[in-house]
């Protein structure tokens, strides 16, 4: 199926920057732009009542977040945190409205965008509730890597910045554990990383997952069948 680039259909807006740290949105101040990172990255995430936190996702250059604003009636629970020193463009439903009148096609880009991000957040829902720890690690790596990775002349997708605890929050286990399944993956060829860089390799990832399929484990075939 083809896929529309919002991007495309966009206009410039002012760039804003927000700090380290700094809260972009939260249920008390819900987010009222629709967001495009620019530079640096945002955490996306759900507080409950009892202060437990869900990574939903980490956005990262030219990814959107901030989606709900354009959805009438929806309270929002998502929180939005600046990683790092993050640049981003932003507009409000008015103006995205707007813009959709004036070309549709942007509404059918923004509708794929959200649409392929819920099922990556399917995938991620079920494998934290039926696979083993090790597939849901390895699982979490290929999505980071595809969301927030760029491909090396070695043929593999390097991330940056990325520690061991928010690849724990977003695989829903603990960081002593990610940490034995990544030692694990590196000690079998599958990924490397040092000094903040981790280099994963896509295609021995996949291919773990597939024999995972075969012996009954539940591996995504979606996710795994992606080449």
């Amino acid at each position: 199926m083809t896929r529309h680039d919002p991007l495309v259909y966009l206009p410039r807006a002012r760039v804003q920057e927000f700090k380290k740290d700094s809260m972009i949105y939260e249920p008390n101040r819900p987010a009222d732009h629709l967001y495009l990172v620019i530079s640096g990255r945002v955490r996306i995430y759900y507080c409950a009542y009892d202060g437990t936190q869900t990574l939903l996702r980490i956005t990262s250059t030219e990814q959107f977040f901030g989606e709900a604003c354009l959805m009438t009636g929806t309270l929002s629970e998502e929180h939005a945190i600046a990683m790092e020193t993050t640049q981003v463009m932003a507009w409000t439903p008015a103006e995205i409205e707007d813009r959709i009148q004036r070309d549709p096609m942007l509404g059918l880009a923004l509708i794929e965008y959200c649409a392929s991000h819920n099922l990556i957040l399917q995938e991620r829902v079920a494998a934290m509730a039926a696979l083993k720890t090790g597939t849901r690690v390895a699982l979490s790596l290929i999505q980071l890597a595809d969301s927030m990775g760029k491909a090396t002349p070695e043929g593999t997708i390097r991330i940056r910045g990325l520690t061991h605890q928010s690849i724990a929050d977003y695989a829903g286990t603990s960081r002593e554990i990610v940490t034995s399944e990544m030692n694990r993956l590196r000690r079998a060829g599958h990924l490397a990383y040092s000094r903040g860089l981790l280099d994963v390799s896509r295609a021995a990832l996949v291919e773990l997952l597939r024999q995972e399929q075969f012996r009954g484990d539940g591996a995504p075939q979606t996710l795994a069948a992606k080449q």
